[in-house]
This record gives structure tokens, C-alpha cells and sequence, in this order.
């Protein structure tokens, strides 16, 4: 509810969670601006290579592809949708995403005159 929390973070360990309480993988997706979770629909009634999307960041919602479309375009991002954007991305990528991330953090409070990494 308080929408604080780096999605990225989240959805690493919600896929851990998810693995070992029910055995089931999620893979990371990387939206353009946001990081949300993603597993195979396993159905009779969904076409071969069909996903369904979680996102933790927003309290665990269901998403459809269509839905992941107008997640972007509602973040005002002026970007061409991509099939691309919805495909799992290899934990490798993941780790250099989230270290990205941290120097970015870092840089801005150093900017903001907020500090180092340093201890203590």
C-alpha cells in the first residue's frame, strides 16, 4: 500500500517464494521502467507460448500481454511496443540491472550531498 520498495527486489523475492511454496518458476520480465514476473499458461484453451504476468510491485496482480502494453503507455514513456519487452530475461541481466539500479541510487544521494557507501 505504501508503494515503497524497488520492484526489481520484489519480484526476486516473490519468485523465490513462489518456487519454494508451490514449485512454480517465474521468470523476470524487464518492461521498459518496471520489473514484473511472468510464467507459461498451461491450458487447453491457450495458444503455445502464451503468458500470464505478475506483478509484485502492485500487490501481485494477473497480467495479460495487452495489459503489460497499457502499463507502459500509461508510465508516459514514448516507446514502440516490442513483443520483446515481455520476455524472460536471463538472471545475468537481472543482477547488472539491480547493480545499475544501486549506483543510480547512490549517485543521487552522493549528488544530493546525502553520503557514500561507506560503513559507519
Amino acid at each position: 500500500k505504501s508503494r515503497k520498495g524497488i520492484p526489481i527486489s520484489l519480484c526476486i523475492i516473490y519468485a523465490s517464494i513462489v518456487r519454494r511454496a508451490v514449485n512454480i518458476t517465474l521468470d523476470p520480465v524487464g518492461l521498459p521502467g518496471h520489473f514484473m514476473l511472468s510464467t507459461p499458461i498451461c491450458s487447453l484453451s491457450s495458444s503455445a507460448g502464451e503468458r500470464i504476468f505478475i506483478d509484485p510491485f502492485r500487490g501481485g496482480n494477473l497480467l495479460t500481454t495487452q495489459d503489460c502494453q497499457q502499463l507502459l503507455h500509461d508510465s508516459g514513456r514514448m516507446i514502440v511496443w516490442s513483443d520483446d519487452f515481455v520476455s524472460p530475461v536471463p538472471y545475468e541481466e537481472v543482477w547488472q540491472r539491480m547493480v545499475r539500479n544501486l549506483l543510480h541510487c547512490h549517485s543521487i544521494s552522493s549528488w544530493e550531498g546525502g553520503g557514500t557507501l561507506g560503513v559507519g
